[in-house]
């Protein structure tokens, strides 16, 4: 299979194929539009995305989240959940009946003996 991704401007100079000449950030995003494009094939009750947006730009997180946002709200998605995981700020999201936002406490570091120590959350 061969992967073409094209950035911004729609040229012939602008596409990448391999995926070491793109920055971290395109990178995420490429691979989060190939997982959403898979999803379509892929037959799962629900989906989960751990740090999928930790290297992208402020803009690009916005525009990944309302492009879920959107395909999440399709009809065919119905009845699936999709759990998405970030250490990222998500207070522009819109929280809904159908999207929750759970914020996890930050952790507390302990000074030991042996150096810190990071508290396991309960």
């Amino acid at each position: 299979m061969t992967m073409v991704v094209q950035t911004q401007k729609h040229d012939g100079n602008t596409q990448v194929s391999d995926v070491k000449n793109l920055s971290g950030g395109e990178r995420s995003f490429a691979t989060f539009c190939f997982l959403l494009a898979l999803g379509h094939v892929i037959e799962s009750s629900f989906r989960v995305m751990d740090e999928w947006d930790v290297f992208m730009d402020e803009l690009t997180r916005k525009e990944t989240i309302m492009m879920m946002e959107y395909y999440i709200e399709r009809p065919e998605q119905k009845g699936r959940q999709f759990i998405l995981l970030t250490p990222n700020n998500l207070s522009h999201v819109s929280v809904s009946n159908k999207v929750r936002v759970k914020k996890l406490p930050d952790p507390v570091n302990h000074q030991s003996a042996h150096g810190l120590q990071q508290q396991t959350i309960n």
